[in-house]
């Protein structure tokens, strides 16, 4: 099992959320993200590889391994983590099907679900998607520059989509996320198995 580290502005970003009444967001999402990395933690184990470390951030989070993947490897165990989401989401319509009354109570998780599959399948370092190219990739290190500068212009659009909302409803959940993007997408380190915003 790996080692569950929590980054102080986790912490923050947690006390804020409850301040500010949302302590149900943050929770569901936090449960969405768990099921996200414990599919990618399960998926390395079934193809040998061990990923020691977990360290929980604001909007995402990080696995480390000491061991190098191969590339077969790489693509199964990116897969896993959006596809654990899938299976969630899955099973949330069917419990809404079976109980509609459960509709206004799940609907934040299933949305955490819904935007960590689709937003981790881009492609764009460190998201999933990324590392699904990379596995693929016959010139790692030119795709390497190029989803690092995709990652980059992700983090400017989420920015400026961050201000925008200044305007009218604002969205911190933007601005975040556009920060830790940029951030793994300029100093994600060769110890990084996996970071997902």
């Amino acid at each position: 099992m790996a080692k569950i580290k929590l980054h102080p502005l986790f912490l923050a970003l947690g006390v804020i959320l409850i301040f500010l009444g949302k302590g149900a967001l943050f929770l569901w999402t936090l449960l969405a993200l768990f099921f996200h990395e414990t599919a990618h933690m399960l998926a390395a184990k079934s193809r040998g590889y061990l990923l020691g470390e977990l360290t929980l951030m604001p909007y995402g989070a990080c696995l480390w391994g000491e061991e190098k993947t191969d590339s077969r490897s790489m693509a199964y165990i990116a897969v896993a983590g959006p596809l654990g989401n899938l299976v969630v989401l899955l099973a949330v319509m069917a419990v809404w099907w079976a109980f509609p009354e459960t509709g206004k109570v799940l609907k934040t998780f299933f949305l955490g679900n819904l935007s960590l599959l689709a937003f981790n399948f881009l492609p764009a370092f460190p998201l999933d998607g990324s590392r699904l190219i990379l596995a693929v990739s016959k010139n790692k290190l030119r795709a390497l520059k190029i989803l690092k500068g995709v990652g980059i212009a992700l983090s400017f659009i989420m920015f400026a989509l961050f201000l925008a909302s200044a305007f009218f409803d604002i969205n911190y959940s933007l601005g975040i996320i556009a920060v830790f993007l940029f951030i793994g997408a300029v100093f994600g380190s060769e110890k990084e198995a996996y970071c997902h915003v």
